[in-house]
């Protein structure tokens, strides 16, 4: 699937886990989405070329001094997992505060336990 639809995919994934952010956030939040879906679809590129090539790769300057330093994909893909992480979070805050009683439910073995058979 070409990068574009993979990101659109992802936009649309993350708009339905964010629909219920209110109305007057909703710009600042149309913004977050698309930017963590083009993270998320590029870390995912990342994860293939770093499990392709490894986190280090080799490097010579000169004759004799070589070594192995971090490779580029790893540099980048360490950087935006970071910001990805941040956006997420944002997004997160964004959302309405749980029902409480849903929430109680939720945290309780008993209910668990009961709704499930």
């Amino acid at each position: 699937m070409a990068s574009n639809d993979r990101i659109s995919a992802e936009m649309k994934r993350l708009s339905k886990i964010f629909k219920n952010i209110e109305p007057d956030k909703r710009n600042l939040c149309a913004s977050l989405i698309q930017n963590a879906a083009f993270m998320a679809i590029s870390l995912q590129d990342l994860q293939e070329q770093i499990k392709a090539d490894g986190w280090v790769e080799e490097y010579q300057n000169g004759e004799n001094q070589h070594g192995k330093k971090p490779g580029s994909a790893s540099q980048v893909y360490t950087k935006l997992i970071s910001n990805y992480n941040a956006v997420i979070r944002e997004l997160v805050k964004l959302l309405p505060p749980p029902d409480k009683e849903i929430a109680r439910i939720a945290s309780d073995p008993m209910a668990d336990f009961l709704t499930s058979k």
